[in-house]
């Protein structure tokens, strides 16, 4: 995820035509689509099609392809870590990098507000949790912190509704290697992952495009063998999406995180709520969390008073429930992936 920092000039905003956006919006949907399925979508020749895909990389819009891995069928718990730093820390730059070259860690923002940053951390077992943040806070002036465990996610998307809000059918067709017909046949069962299975993951976690011939000749692997793999970890809810790392800063949009305290939270209240989030066009990402906090909310805006709209419909939907929040701009990112160091680590560790 790229954020806007508010310093950032709008002469740097990149103005999207409805092909950009359509564009943009198929790939949020299968970022492997080829390029003839979506040219087919939007109505322009594939030649049309990759020249605009590689403009959009070009200026930056799009900053690569990300594969979505579900971490608990690896056996992984997520937690997410905000710390409030002390006054005029000195060793700022050397604990970013720190938290960058953790394993553990697989996201790191910086956020202006009470809290100074996000840490998305991974592990096996809650000793190991201790042990990584202990390691942070023996070494770093960490002046407060909250943990959140996170349980369920509610809603995870890449594409701004905002930008676009049309609704794209998709037929199954032909396999293109976009594996789009296998995410409609989860079987959610345990499936038990060799070395190989690791090895694509680690490969297509940071370039969900790579081609399969590519993945075939860098593993030693047949193309048919590669295939059967990411099919059974599709199937098997291992491999939930192929998505494309958009630079929202660059497209005009402020990414806010929202810290969420509920009370009198029965289940039909706990429900309403949750349908809220999945079908506000300004949430990105939602997670129920264990914590001080019950709720982890991403919203995106194109300005404050957009934000504050949306802060105060919650708060006018659900006033007997809310009770407390807190709100962070995103300034910074400064790692994001889907597939930490410490999975494939883990995996050697087992044989």
């Amino acid at each position: 995820m790229k954020v806007l920092e508010k310093s950032e000039s709008n002469k740097n905003q990149i103005q999207l035509d409805l092909k950009d956006k359509k564009i943009l919006k198929l790939l949020s949907i299968n970022a492997r689509f080829s390029l003839s399925r979506i040219s087919k979508y939007v109505r322009l020749t594939r030649d049309a099609v990759k020249y605009r895909i590689n403009r959009l990389e070009k200026n930056n819009v799009i900053t690569g392809y990300l594969t979505l891995i579900n971490l608990k069928k690896l056996g992984f718990s997520s937690y997410h870590i905000f710390t409030e730093l002390h006054p005029n820390i000195e060793k700022e730059s050397e604990m970013i990098m720190f938290f960058k070259e953790n394993k553990n860690i697989n996201a790191v923002l910086k956020y202006s507000g009470k809290l100074d940053y996000e840490l998305a951390l991974v592990v096996r077992e809650f000793e190991e949790l201790d042990h990584v943040f202990t390691s942070i806070i023996n070494k770093y002036p960490i002046k407060n912190y909250e943990i959140l465990i996170l349980l369920k996610i509610i809603k995870s998307s890449t594409f701004p509704e905002a930008l676009l809000d049309e609704t794209i059918r998709i037929e199954s067709g032909k396999n293109d290697g976009s594996f789009f017909k296998n995410f409609m046949k989860t079987k959610n069962k345990s499936l038990k992952i060799d070395k190989n299975d690791i090895n694509i993951l680690e490969l297509i976690s940071n370039n969900a495009r790579i081609p399969m011939v590519d993945i075939s000749k860098k593993l030693n692997m047949s193309q048919d063998s590669v295939s059967y793999k990411i099919k059974n970890m599709i199937e098997n809810t291992i491999i939930l999406e192929f998505r494309p790392a958009i630079n929202y800063s660059i497209l005009g949009y402020y990414v806010y995180t929202v810290l969420l305290s509920l009370q009198n939270l029965d289940n039909k209240n706990e429900e309403e709520f949750k349908n809220f989030l999945k079908n506000n066009k300004n949430v990105l990402w939602a997670v129920k969390t264990i914590g001080r906090w019950n709720f982890l909310v991403y919203v995106i805006t194109k300005n404050e008073e957009e934000f504050h709209k949306v802060i105060n419909q919650i708060r006018l939907e659900f006033p007997d429930i809310i009770r407390t929040y807190e709100t962070l701009l995103a300034n910074e990112e400064y790692k994001y992936t889907y597939f930490p160091e410490i999975i494939k680590e883990r995996q050697y560790d087992k044989e």
